[in-house]
């Protein structure tokens, strides 16, 4: 019998997003972050900071050095999803930040854009990325639990 709670394309994601890099994975990220703002290459957010005078690449190398800056790498290229920025501002998401820091000491970028990526049973099989501007405390909660679980 199956759940009513089961995501019937959780086991055909689950198969597509890799806990290791593969290009059926990155495929499979650059579909599931696709209606949250996509996923704009490092060089490009270069661009992005200093066409909006929000800094530049000193700017996000202190983002990065700082822990600040959700990526992943991907064939030698640094892979920013856009969910972590607000729209209007193009400053970095106060909830978004505050998920990353719960699932930066345990999960690599790659394994974190996985966790954001797919359908999470703390969140009725809903995925983090769909639900973190509805319910901010509920994917915090869900991230908290995810590094439980990895210590």
């Amino acid at each position: 019998m199956v759940s009513k709670n089961v995501n019937p394309r959780a086991s055909t994601l689950r198969a597509e997003i890799n806990a290791t890099p593969s290009s059926d994975g990155f495929l499979a990220l650059l579909r599931a972050f696709f209606g949250s703002g996509g996923i704009a290459r490092a060089i490009e957010l270069e661009d992005m900071l200093q066409e909006r005078q929000r800094g530049d690449y000193i700017s996000l190398a202190r983002l990065i050095a700082n822990g600040r800056l959700f990526f992943f790498e991907w064939r030698d290229t640094l892979w920013v999803p856009m969910c972590q920025f607000d729209p209007r501002t193009f400053q970095i998401k106060p909830a978004f930040e505050k998920v990353w820091f719960e699932l930066a000491p345990t999960l690599g970028g790659w394994q974190a854009a996985n966790w954001l990526a797919m359908p999470n049973p703390a969140l009725d099989n809903r995925r983090p990325i769909d639900v973190l501007d509805l319910d901010f405390q509920a994917v915090l909660s869900a991230a908290k639990l995810e590094r439980g679980l990895m210590h």
